[in-house]
């Protein structure tokens, strides 16, 4: 147990910063047998801590690969030692926070698979654990470091299921919190780089894109201080994934080339990171994540879509290996994979568009319930707008009002701030489907942000104007 721990603990300090997910992996898998041997009710609390700490660090390496299922199997099994070690200590600090850290896990892991309740109810559970810590020790800067951990994290799952302003008040707290405690303890600056990215999330979605492009530079600045070089590859990822959510939102603001700059300073680090080692799999989303950023910004500022298409190819790739994987990563299956049967379709040879319509139809009519969270309407509605427009255009016209339908749907009337891209598919589709009324309210409001995407913005401006 001590070489298990030792293997899992050190080793993995030692090897994760450089991507050697294939040894730790061979060691979590010679640990997992050897505690599945074991039984659990016989063991004295030192064996049961010992079994614990390693079964969270199995469960980490499992979650690095995407292999969620087999994660939250690890982690329910660490939270069931942890909570019988709470249970014989309840008074315990330590076992306080070896509980809170099983609880974070099962609900981290239901966020990724997209089972928000579930995530919600653990993360709640997780606040409750962090507030005991404090009630034991409210001086202790890392357990002050757990109250702003729960709060980015159920502020998180609150932006997902699109209530945004408890989202910005949980996530802002955070914030606050740990720009209080990075004084004291300077690692916190990879948490406080992450809950600005969220806080850019929900400004965007608030209209404010310029606000959050800022949120995001300052990211980059506070991670990786005059662009000095960095050898911590989790800190490279950081970073290249705030150049890649840059892109984005200048393309959404309408700065074609802006998107296109950022987009390949993206690439010129997620490139070599994700070649150091191909089966960190978040690193490969990533890294497709910013190739579709490209494809699409090269697609608004140029007539030949070629450079694009090798853009869309290359994170096709990278998916259907993800994808071959685990079907279990909601983030994978929805919304990386929709955006990139829509370029696929936006930027097919004449002679391949309609096999490309037919793959992206054939994903669209699979969606399940992931699909209805904030996080996968966009793509959903981009995609429902696409295939409509294209049917209707074709001998089966009919079968165009389902998806235009379908993209409506993806915002709803109740909703103050819905996403700027659903919104302006949802206006379209509103639009093709004879709902000027509703068409020209969502335009409207679109036009008092800074959204300015150019697929829609010259519509949008025109539904606006007709309203007036």
């Amino acid at each position: 147990e001590g070489l298990i721990e030792f293997m899992l603990g050190d080793l993995r300090q030692r090897l994760q910063p450089v991507g050697r997910l294939d040894v730790l992996d061979a060691v979590g898998t010679r640990a997992i047998a050897y505690y599945a041997a074991q039984n659990e009710t016989r063991l004295d609390a030192e064996s049961l801590g010992r079994r614990s700490r390693a079964l969270h660090l199995i469960g980490e390496i499992a979650e690095l690969r995407g292999k969620l299922d087999e994660a939250i199997r690890v982690f329910g099994q660490a939270e069931r030692s942890t909570a019988r070690l709470l249970a014989q200590a309840p008074g315990d600090g330590q076992r306080v926070f070896d509980h809170a850290q099983s609880v974070f896990w099962v609900g981290y892991i239901a966020w990724r698979q997209g089972r928000l309740a579930e995530a919600e109810t653990a993360f709640l559970r997780y606040q409750a654990l962090a507030e005991r810590l404090l009630e034991i020790d409210s001086h202790k800067p890392a357990w002050q470091a757990e109250q702003a951990y729960a709060l980015q994290n159920l502020g998180t799952v609150l932006f997902d299921a699109n209530r945004l302003p408890e989202a910005r008040q949980a996530m802002l707290a955070a914030q606050e919190r740990l720009r209080e405690l990075v004084a004291v303890k300077p690692e916190l600056v990879g948490e406080l780089g992450n809950t600005m990215s969220w806080l850019a999330r929900t400004d965007e979605r608030l209209g404010f894109i310029g606000r959050a492009i800022t949120s995001l530079q300052a990211r980059i600045a506070l991670l990786q201080p005059e662009a000095l070089p960095t050898t911590d590859r989790q800190v490279q990822r950081e970073v290249g994934s705030s150049h890649a959510e840059i892109a984005r939102l200048e393309l959404d603001r309408g700065h074609a080339g802006a998107a296109q700059d950022s987009a390949r300073a993206a690439l010129a680090i997620l490139e070599p990171l994700s070649r150091s080692d191909p089966a960190n799999t978040l690193w490969q989303q990533e890294l497709a994540a910013a190739h579709l950023r490209l494809a699409s910004a090269l697609r608004s500022a140029a007539h030949d879509p070629t450079l694009a298409r090798e853009q869309v190819a290359s994170a096709m790739a990278i998916l259907r290996r993800l994808l071959a994987q685990s079907q279990a990563v909601a983030n994978w299956r929805v919304n990386l994979l929709g955006q990139a049967l829509v370029l696929q379709a936006q930027t097919a040879l004449p002679a391949l568009q309609q096999a490309a319509i037919s793959d992206l139809r054939a994903w669209f009519d699979a969606l399940d319930q992931a699909s209805a969270q904030a996080s996968r309407r966009p793509t959903v509605a981009r995609a429902g707008l696409l295939l409509g427009d294209h049917l209707a255009r074709g001998p089966r016209s009919a079968e165009a009002q389902p998806y235009w339908q379908h993209a409506a749907a993806q915002v709803s009337d109740a909703d103050p701030t819905p996403d700027p891209t659903a919104a302006a598919c949802a206006a379209l589709a509103s639009a093709r489907l004879g709902d000027m009324a509703r068409a020209r309210r969502l335009a409207t409001r679109l036009e008092s942000t800074e959204f300015q995407h150019p697929d829609t913005a010259g519509s949008l401006h025109l539904l606006a104007v007709s309203s007036g």
